[in-house]
């Protein structure tokens, strides 16, 4: 019978590289194999990365993004309550952190999630402040990060920087607040939040099919230096104090619904507002909006606003 040579290869940093035959043990022990990209973090047994006892569990979470090659990968959380005694460190470029949706929950009394990394993606997790009104999730001066499909329950989340997509979020009791330029919020839902529900402090940012709920405002264009430019189009506000205020310049807020109550003018108070211009903002374009109760309250005490083709429902008296 003729003799059978069997060759098994690796991927190395340079290529293909023979694990065996190799014509000395130096060369088997000297070869490099190539850190991997992808860890799993779980309480079973059949995972990477195994989080054991009742609490500190950041520290195993931590140590798998730390083993992570430069480059960066990903990290997949499976299913549990993990219980934080200090941050997750999202301090490198390019890493993926993604859970199992609502089966995976973060919980800490305080801060969850701290960091400065680049073209980062958190997705698929549960976000529990259990105490406190801080930040929960708090990324800084990142760009290219998308935030997606998670859940956030009490506390602020906080992104800054530049190219950021926050979609398809869910925030109860719990704040949204972009401070990151050229960015996109799309498609979150924020419940019963005290403040703010999405708080804009970035400059070009397009705020686009959101729904806020029972917030105490829904949604905000704060200034911030020369933050403007923003789009606040086809969101949806019902049982804020004040739908959608403007206290910034040059943006375009169009096609909007905002309600309180029945879309009675009785269900609004002097300090109540559907959508509110406040003192400084000029140059914005106001078009378009559905709002039942109150029509748009320009208390800028400026002309530049272009404020028309708003449709306004009492509906005790039509249109």
């Amino acid at each position: 019978m003729a003799n059978i040579n069997f060759t098994h290869k690796i991927r190395t940093a340079t290529g293909w590289d023979t694990l065996y035959p190799k014509t000395t043990p130096e060369q088997v022990i000297g070869l490099k194999i190539p850190k991997p990209a992808t860890f799993i973090v779980g309480f079973g047994d059949d995972v990477d990365y195994k989080v054991t006892g009742t609490t500190n569990h950041h520290t195993v979470i931590n140590n798998a993004i730390n083993a992570l090659p430069a480059s960066g990968g990903k990290i997949i959380l499976r299913e549990g309550t993990y219980t934080l005694g200090a941050t997750v460190n999202m301090n490198k470029n390019n890493v993926t952190l993604e859970g199992m949706g609502k089966s995976t929950i973060l919980q800490r009394s305080g801060q969850i999630i701290e960091g400065t990394a680049l073209n980062c993606t958190i997705k698929g997790l549960t976000f529990n402040r259990m105490s406190g009104d801080g930040y929960v999730f708090r990324i800084l001066n990142t760009s290219q990060t998308l935030i997606c499909e998670n859940v956030f329950n009490g506390g602020t989340m906080l992104v800054s920087g530049n190219d950021v997509v926050v979609k398809g979020n869910f925030f109860k009791n719990s704040q949204l607040r972009i401070d990151a330029s050229n960015s996109t919020v799309i498609g979150n839902v924020v419940d019963s939040s005290n403040s703010e529900g999405i708080n804009v402090i970035g400059r070009n940012v397009a705020v686009t099919g959101n729904k806020c709920f029972g917030c105490l405002t829904g949604i905000s264009l704060n200034p911030h230096y020369e933050h403007e430019g923003c789009s606040v189009v086809g969101n949806v506000c019902v049982d804020c104090n004040a739908g959608i205020v403007i206290m910034t310049n040059r943006n375009n807020i169009s096609g909007n619904n905002i309600i309180r109550g029945t879309g009675l003018a009785s269900n609004y108070t002097t300090t109540q507002y559907s959508i509110e211009l406040q003192s400084g903002a000029q140059g914005n374009f106001v078009i378009g909006n559905n709002i039942l109760g109150k029509a748009v309250t320009n208390n800028s005490g400026n002309t530049t606003n272009t404020i028309t083709q708003n449709k306004h429902l009492n509906t005790a008296a039509g249109w």
